[in-house]
C-alpha cells in the first residue's frame, strides 16, 4: 500500500490518497467530500492526485494509467512516457 500525507486543499478541506493493488486509487476526505467543488478546489485536488499518482510507480513497481474510465495499474517495470519501445 502507498499512502500520501494528508493534503490541505482549501477552507479546512483535506484529502488523503491511498493506492493498493486490490482497490487501486482511493481517497479519504475530511470532512466529507463536497457535492460541488469550485474550479479552484478541483484544480488543487487534481494537482495533488496527479502528484501522488506520479509517485506510485516508483513505490510499487507498476505503471499507472489515468484515462476517462478511471485509474489502472499495469504490473511491470515503469517506463518513461518518452520510451517508444513496444
Amino acid at each position: 500500500m502507498t499512502r500520501s500525507p494528508t493534503i490541505k486543499l482549501a477552507g479546512g478541506l483535506r484529502v488523503q490518497f491511498t493506492w493498493t493493488e486490490a482497490r487501486g486509487l482511493q481517497c479519504e476526505w475530511d470532512p466529507a467530500q463536497p457535492r460541488k467543488m469550485p474550479r479552484s478546489l478541483w484544480r488543487r485536488y487534481k494537482i495533488a492526485r496527479n502528484d501522488f499518482l506520479a509517485r506510485v510507480p516508483a513505490d510499487r513497481g507498476t505503471t499507472v494509467v489515468v484515462d476517462a474510465d478511471g485509474v489502472e495499474a499495469i504490473p511491470g517495470t515503469p517506463r518513461s512516457s518518452t520510451d517508444n519501445r513496444a
